[in-house]
């Protein structure tokens, strides 16, 4: 059913250890490859070690902000194209927009359904590769 996310590698950025590990489980059940970090400093560095397929990430990291990785990432030409979904209790529709301004591919609300929250990663991989095929003439 999720023909994506089997072997993909995708980094979980959580403060929450209780949410990291349900997010791995729940990736683990579809075949994904997950890895965790718990802050900001140790997802940059995770992201410059290892060539992620996506990154799902907690906008407030215990005082931290998620959106600095997102900027990390994208500012970074070996992790520009890797796409980012953010994941968070946060609802506010300006907040939104500015994951999506700054390069978020895709924006979920906890709580979440493991199904909605598999849908939209596998949706997000889905348009990564097509995009890729189509950058293809000849």
């Amino acid at each position: 059913m999720y023909k994506n996310l089997g072997r993909k590698k995708i980094l979980v950025v959580d403060d929450e250890q209780a949410m990291l590990e349900i997010v791995k489980s729940v990736l683990k059940k579809v075949d994904a490859l997950p890895y965790s970090a718990h802050n900001v400093g140790k997802a940059i560095s995770l992201s410059q070690t290892v060539r992620f397929d996506a990154v799902v990430l907690d906008r407030n990291l215990n005082g931290e902000d998620g959106h600095d990785v997102l900027k990390a990432l994208k500012a970074n030409p070996a992790t520009k194209v890797t796409p980012v979904v953010m994941l968070t209790g946060e609802k506010d529709m300006k907040e939104i927009k500015t994951s999506i301004s700054l390069g978020a591919a895709g924006y979920i609300a906890k709580p979440f359904t493991p199904k909605d929250f598999l849908g939209q990663l596998d949706k997000i991989l889905t348009t990564k590769i097509e995009v890729d095929f189509r950058s293809f003439k000849g």
